[in-house]
């Protein structure tokens, strides 16, 4: 990486498909989590990341990863310059499902309209969720630093979605930031192994799930929360579609 780079790592917890209002909470509930690295502060975040007894990166899912573990590493990710933004979804409410519903209609009649192939409307929620995660980071990086980033490269978790969806995305996301004024000069899809910060958003993303799932990571969530209230980190609670959704044939998603 060149020292004057800086990348948005992106992951998610849980599923963006809707269920009923009555099941589980332990059913319910989607995050996707973007941060803003700045390419200088590689060594220093390889150094915080949560490890095992035998040395090896820790995610949300490891089951050496405790609540102590957790709490540890966010409080330590917030004294380092990095920009956060987490997009939390309750796939049970019929409120985000009607928003959801609506948002996939008008992605439908465009598509139809420009003989495009439909879009799965599971896949649907998770582009606009992942594509809100990072606007928020690069926007909330604008905010906090009186500053906006002209050029950023976006790496993916490689198991997020399917060859055709992720020239799909690149193509749309990057056209959607051309027209704010930003080059994406990359957008591309590795392992957590082949790019360990992509532990970053993932323990992020399971700490918040599973805080709304179990509710047995409270105090790690706690630190997430008054972050957010106090600026430090960007939260969005739910569907906020930067769309008209009582917009005719012709208006578009963006998706």
């Amino acid at each position: 990486m060149l020292s004057c780079r800086n990348y948005i790592f992106v992951d998610e917890c849980g599923t963006p498909s809707f269920i009923d209002a009555g099941s589980s909470f332990k059913d319910r509930g989607y995050v996707a989590v973007a941060t803003l690295v700045p390419a200088l502060e590689r060594a220093r975040l390889l150094e915080i990341l949560p490890r095992g007894s035998d040395g090896s990166l820790l995610k949300a899912s490891s089951r050496e990863m405790s609540p102590d573990i957790a709490t540890t590493f966010i409080k330590q990710m917030l004294k380092t310059p990095v920009d956060l933004a987490l997009v939390m979804l309750d796939t049970g409410s019929s409120q985000n499902e009607e928003i959801a519903s609506r948002a996939a209609e008008i992605a439908r009649r465009s598509r139809r309209k420009n003989r495009v192939p439909q879009i799965n409307g599971g896949v649907l929620m998770y582009l606009l969720m992942v594509n809100a995660a990072i606007i928020n980071a690069w926007s909330h990086s604008a905010i906090r630093h009186r500053r906006e980033l002209k050029f950023f490269e976006v790496v993916m978790d490689d198991f997020s979605m399917t060859n055709c969806n992720r020239d799909f995305f690149r193509s749309e996301f990057q056209s959607e930031m051309v027209s704010q004024g930003v080059c994406v000069n990359s957008i591309r899809w590795e392992a957590e192994e082949q790019e360990p910060l992509l532990y970053i958003p993932d323990l992020f993303a399971g700490v918040c799930r599973r805080q709304l799932t179990h509710g047995d990571v409270g105090e790690a969530w706690d630190i997430i929360y008054a972050a957010a209230q106090s600026g430090r980190i960007g939260l969005q609670d739910g569907m906020e579609v930067p769309i008209d959704l009582n917009a005719g044939p012709e208006e578009s998603t963006g998706v």
